[in-house]
């Protein structure tokens, strides 16, 4: 549990870090106590900080620590997944090898399986890719993720080789998301 202080120091710092302030946003981190930097919000927030400034090896770092604080969260996997991404030779396969272990475990986390997406694209693994971003997109629908993912998809430089198919992938998605409801329509009756 966190102290008020501590608690004080991280918004201050998640404000910072929102703004890019990021010099601000490490002195806000480092006011907090000691016990307090082992903290999963802590670590989450020294990861990105890292990531920002691309420091990934200290990004791992944080991120490692961040599932072992916290393992059923999906966050500190993610870091970890962009992280190695950046420092492993084989870095999009790596990081895709990191969330396909664990997306199981997260079956509400879109952004797992969008990643997942990105990492297989930038790996020119365009079938796959395709696959994961229909999941994403189908399973975005009728969430408060709806629309979002489609939206920075055709923004996102990994995702530029699908650009061409996005609304393709997303009208797949869609006949998907009625489908599977006329399933469980047709199971409840």
């Amino acid at each position: 549990m966190l102290s008020t202080e501590d608690k004080n120091a991280l918004q201050f710092a998640r404000g910072y870090y929102g703004l890019e302030m990021y010099a601000a946003a490490e002195a806000e981190l480092k006011r907090g106590s000691g016990r307090s930097q082992q903290h999963p919000d802590y670590l989450e927030l020294w990861s990105l900080l890292h990531a920002s400034r691309g420091e990934w090896t200290k990004s791992l770092e944080c991120a490692e620590l961040l599932i072992e604080a916290e393992p059923n969260h999906p966050a500190g996997f993610n870091l970890k997944a962009d992280a190695i991404r950046r420092t492993h030779p084989d870095g999009a396969l790596a990081a895709y090898q990191v969330l396909i272990e664990v997306v199981g475990q997260f079956p509400w986390c879109g952004y797992l399986k969008y990643n997942l997406c990105c990492h297989l694209a930038t790996a020119r693994r365009l079938t796959l890719a395709r696959r994961w971003l229909v999941r994403c997109f189908r399973d975005s629908i009728g969430s408060n993720d709806e629309g979002y993912y489609q939206n920075v998809a055709y923004r996102d430089p990994d995702l530029r080789p699908l650009w061409p198919e996005l609304s393709r992938i997303n009208e797949i998605a869609v006949r998907l998301n009625e489908r599977n409801k006329r399933k469980w329509e047709e199971c409840r009756e």
